[in-house]
């Protein structure tokens, strides 16, 4: 088998595990602890990793010629959707925890 392939399955069985966990979570009475809006970033996550899963499973099992593939503005407008609202440039631009804490902190006053 190819390298590269054997990569992409790697990441492919690891990004189901991930996922398993993050569902699992989501679904047990733990989540319910978290506020709304942790719980909603915590499905948009899955959301992100299930459509990511999706575009490993095309590469691994070679069925990107029979797949439909949306263009990157359908992507754009997912992401967007899933909270692209929140995230403005100032906190993708935090390159250590304590930047972006101070930016969530300064956007909250």
């Amino acid at each position: 088998m190819e390298d590269w392939k054997e990569r992409l399955i790697k990441e492919q069985k690891e990004l189901k595990k991930k996922l398993a966990k993050l569902t699992d979570f989501i679904n047990s009475e733990k989540s319910y602890a978290l506020s709304t809006n942790h719980r909603q970033l915590l499905k948009n996550k899955k959301m992100a990793m299930e459509l990511y899963l999706n575009v490993l499973n095309m590469q691994v099992f070679e069925d990107v010629d029979n797949a439909y593939i949306p263009e990157y503005g359908f992507l754009q407008a997912m992401i967007n959707a899933f909270g692209g609202n929140v995230f403005n440039s100032q906190k993708s631009n935090a390159t250590t925890e304590t930047e972006y804490a101070k930016i969530l902190k300064n956007n909250k006053q």
